[in-house]
């Protein structure tokens, strides 16, 4: 079980039914900002899921456009997207900070040039930052019941949190380097 088969069965659980549409709520969600997903990882793992009996697939058959397949989540696939969920809510992940490979080694690099590549990231960051915008007070007060808004605020949250606190050490880490320099 995969975070991606995770997440392609939720979507379809929520209502998604084809290819498309998971990709087009996939995109507008920005999970590829928080998931090393993408299209043809959903579109792998709807393969996947049908091979595993968790959807149901029918054709839809159209004049005008090429025929697509229609997801239809089974019984099994709910009981198997419960299961993730109860994993993953659970799971003892460590969180993975590539980074930390590369900043050991740093000083193969003339320090100006980490200096340059640290603040290219810390850079990228802040766009990101710029992306990932928390929802507003009335957003959130229009949609206060809504199961979606709940859990997008909350996943806003969390990935704000961790790439505001990286700006942060980014900076702490650049000023020490720049003064190493002087």
């Amino acid at each position: 079980m995969s975070d991606v088969e995770c997440i392609v069965l939720g979507l379809l659980h929520m209502g998604c039914c084809y290819g498309h549409e998971l990709d087009k709520y996939y995109k507008k969600q920005k999970m590829n900002l928080w998931t090393k997903s993408n299209r043809a990882s959903i579109y792998q793992a709807l393969a996947r899921i049908e091979k595993k009996g968790w959807a149901n697939v029918t054709i839809e058959k159209s004049t005008n456009f090429p025929d697509r397949k229609i997801y239809a989540l089974t019984e099994q696939g709910k009981i198997a997207l419960q299961k993730m969920i109860k994993q993953g809510l659970a799971a003892n992940d460590l969180m993975e900070f590539k980074i930390s490979a590369y900043f050991t080694f740093f000083d193969v690099l003339p320090l100006a040039q980490v200096i340059e590549q640290l603040e290219q990231r810390k850079k990228e960051r802040l766009q990101l930052l710029d992306v990932i915008v928390p929802l507003t007070e009335e957003e959130l007060q229009q949609h206060a019941s809504d199961q979606k808004y709940f859990i997008k605020k909350h996943n806003v949250k969390l990935i704000r949190g961790y790439y505001l606190w990286e700006v942060e050490w980014l900076e702490d880490l650049i000023d020490e380097l720049k003064d190493k320099m002087n």
